[in-house]
């Protein structure tokens, strides 16, 4: 069970982060944003397919609604930010067992 300060704790990671990968700062998570840090983030250490596939698998498993611009709200994005292991989707192998197996 979380306390009232982790759960501060997590939504001040969650505006931070939200607020580092939107950088058009529109509102909305866009692939493109994403890709853009995590090839930041990693340099060379990964090839651009290998981040095409985690931007894929990250955006569709952050995605609840369908916005019109295709995008993650904030709104999707804590909720799913506050609820998943983003160690594990945010890897090339993830686990059995994990829900982005299935995507």
């Amino acid at each position: 069970m979380y306390t009232q300060s982790t759960v501060a704790s997590i939504r001040t990671r969650c505006v931070v982060a939200f607020k580092v990968y939107d950088i058009d700062d529109d509102g909305v998570l866009q692939a493109g944003e994403l890709l853009q840090v995590l090839k930041l983030m990693v340099g060379s250490n990964l090839t651009d397919a290998d981040l095409a596939e985690i931007t894929s698998r990250t955006m569709a498993a952050l995605r609840k609604s369908d916005t019109s611009s295709g995008g993650v709200t904030w709104e999707e994005f804590y909720l799913a930010m506050s609820s998943v292991d983003v160690r594990r989707l945010m890897s090339l192998v993830p686990e059995c067992g994990s829900p982005i197996c299935d995507l």
